[in-house]
């Protein structure tokens, strides 16, 4: 069964659940449109809380053996998604994530008051 999102939020939270959601940027296929087309999708969901993370590449995955034969690894990387990824990205560093904080701050402080004046 397939519901809008929108149609899905307001039935979980008519059923007394608090729904948070959590989306991911960083993939090859992301360029600069991925955070306003995020920051739109996200703005517009009747959430109290939604937090935008940086891809991380885990061990054992598909997409790590790929960065890995790509030679895409950083050796600095922090472990925090938030902070930067644990590869190279086909984006640009700088457009990549001191955006995604600033995102989900502004999409969290949208979506609550949404949230909460509802």
């Amino acid at each position: 069964m397939q519901m809008d999102p929108t149609r899905a939020v307001d039935v979980l939270t008519r059923a007394g659940l608090e729904v948070f959601a959590g989306f991911i940027v960083g993939f090859d296929s992301d360029d600069r449109r991925a955070f306003a087309w995020q920051e739109a999708f996200i703005s517009a969901l009747p959430v109290p809380r939604a937090m935008v993370g940086l891809l991380t590449a885990l061990p054992g995955t598909q997409l790590w053996r790929r960065l890995e034969r790509e030679g895409r690894f950083r050796a600095d990387f922090s472990g925090d998604q938030f902070d930067r990824t644990n590869f190279e990205t086909s984006m640009p560093e700088a457009g990549c994530w001191p955006t995604t904080g600033t995102c989900s701050q502004r999409c969290s402080r949208r979506t609550a008051s949404s949230a909460g004046a509802s």
